[in-house]
């Protein structure tokens, strides 16, 4: 054998060994909202997509409750692939600018010890950091852990109108929530810095 076959099958064997890394399945049905189909809620469709799909939309609530009030937009139970596991969760926000009512958009999960996201059942629940900002689609991600005894969870968004009177009005588009291995988000790049701290717990 040469030099050259010799390396050729060490470098064959290197490729047959290395797994292939497919990216994190995510576990959310229609999450760019070709319609309003899979998810439940008080929100509805609209043909406005973040990323300019004409095939796509998203989904959205006009918040006119009279004081400081929460809407669910859309909300899906998902299976758990792995109790115990993180968890990545993202989505899009678009807050238009002008509005006559003021709050925040919200992207959380709910954690269920029964399949189907029993009521009765709830275990705990977690949010990623809350969306302000005004007249472009904003991102907002976060990584959190299941519980060890959790096998379903509600995946939801969340328009809270925090001003009395006005109208306030929140979309959401692109959510994501699959099994990771990071363990913590945000580099900085939000400008909050109320999930970092200087100290060891």
């Amino acid at each position: 054998m040469t030099r050259r076959t010799l390396l050729v099958a060490v470098l064959l064997l290197v490729t047959w060994s290395v797994p292939t890394l497919s990216s994190a399945q995510n576990l959310l049905s229609n999450p760019d909202f070709a319609s309003f189909w899979d998810w439940v809620g008080s929100g509805s469709w609209v043909p406005e997509d973040c990323c300019g799909d004409p095939q796509s939309g998203s989904a959205t609530y006009i918040n006119q409750f009279p004081g400081p009030y929460g809407v669910y937009i859309a909300r899906q139970c998902v299976e758990l692939m792995v109790p115990g596991e993180y968890y990545e969760l993202s989505g899009l926000f678009h807050i238009p600018s002008g509005q006559s009512g003021s709050g925040w958009g919200q992207l959380g999960v709910s954690w269920y010890s029964s399949a189907s996201c029993v009521a009765g059942d709830y275990i705990d629940g977690a949010d990623a950091p809350i969306v302000t900002a005004t007249g472009l689609w904003q991102e907002t991600t976060t990584v959190i852990r299941a519980p060890l005894t959790a096998v379903s969870a509600y995946v939801y968004t969340y328009n809270h109108k925090s001003s009395s009177g006005g109208v306030f009005q929140v979309s959401t588009d692109h959510l994501f929530f699959a099994v990771t291995d990071k363990i913590f988000t945000d580099g900085f790049e939000t400008g909050d810095t109320t999930r970092w701290s200087t100290t060891v717990p």
